[in-house]
């Protein structure tokens, strides 16, 4: 029953793609039986024909103010947020899997009061300090602390891929910073995590609750860039690419990002 699973509240991050966020808000829906969602579409103040879309769609809010960047816009959607947890979900990315993988993430969050995000994308083998556990039901898990060896290879623990985080979670690890470029924010606040010292991450050894479409439709090379990496590192011969591009002067990746 409803009244028996806490509020989850899903945040849809957006800017100006209707389509992919029509698609990921409806295949949600068909995939998950949660019965305690509230959802919220946070825009970073697409045209108004776009904002006339999103407010058909079956949500419970939709906020569109100016166009303040990637940063600001997220902080919007997440402050608006009135759950016990949140389910962070960029438009780009469509649920493909009716595994109750909500009321799983809670679960492990109420066995281990550190862990206070659940990423529900593939568990990187490059992450060796782990401590593996399995959920009643047989689910594989595993905790990861934010200390990492080097052999990380330029990957970073958090990723804006679909996750479920406390809703504390921000007033303790702190928001995204405002006003940065889409890739310098995202960067900007995996580096964030990895400086805190209040919560750690745990993620299913899973890849395919949902379909990232990030790579067929973005126009922008840095997210790109970021979809590639994740591909990537799904592939052995990509995650030793990785590990040598991460070890790298800085200056020579930047040079070869450009």
């Amino acid at each position: 029953m409803a009244g028996d699973a806490p509020l989850v509240s899903v945040v849809f991050i957006t800017y100006k793609r209707l389509d992919l966020l029509t698609g990921a808000v409806h295949a949600l829906y068909e995939c998950s039986a949660y019965p305690n969602l509230e959802t919220i579409i946070s825009d970073d103040g697409s045209p108004p024909r776009v904002v006339d879309g999103l407010r058909q769609l079956p949500v419970d809010r939709v906020i569109s103010e100016e166009n303040a960047g990637l940063g600001a816009n997220t902080n919007r959607g997440l402050r608006a947020a009135r759950g016990e947890y949140v389910l962070h979900h960029q438009d780009d990315f469509k649920c493909q899997s009716s595994e109750p993988f909500i009321a799983r993430s809670i679960d492990i969050m109420d066995r281990h009061p550190d862990v206070g995000l659940v990423r529900l994308h593939h568990m990187d083998p490059l992450f060796t300090n782990r401590e593996d556990h399995v959920l009643p039901d047989g689910t594989p898990y595993s905790i990861l602390p934010t200390s990492q060896p080097p052999i990380s290879g330029g990957l970073f623990l958090y990723s804006d891929h679909p996750h479920i985080k406390r809703a504390d979670f921000h007033e303790k690890v702190g928001f995204f910073t405002e006003g940065l470029g889409v890739g310098e924010t995202e960067e900007d606040f995996c580096r964030k995590f990895l400086e805190n010292d209040r919560y750690e991450l745990a993620t299913f050894w899973r890849s395919d609750l949902f379909e990232n479409l990030g790579i067929r439709y973005s126009t922008r090379p840095d997210r790109r860039r970021a979809n590639l990496r994740t591909w990537l590192s799904e592939q052995a011969w990509g995650r030793t690419l990785l590990r040598t591009y991460g070890a790298l002067p800085t200056r020579v990746r930047r040079a070869l990002r450009h």
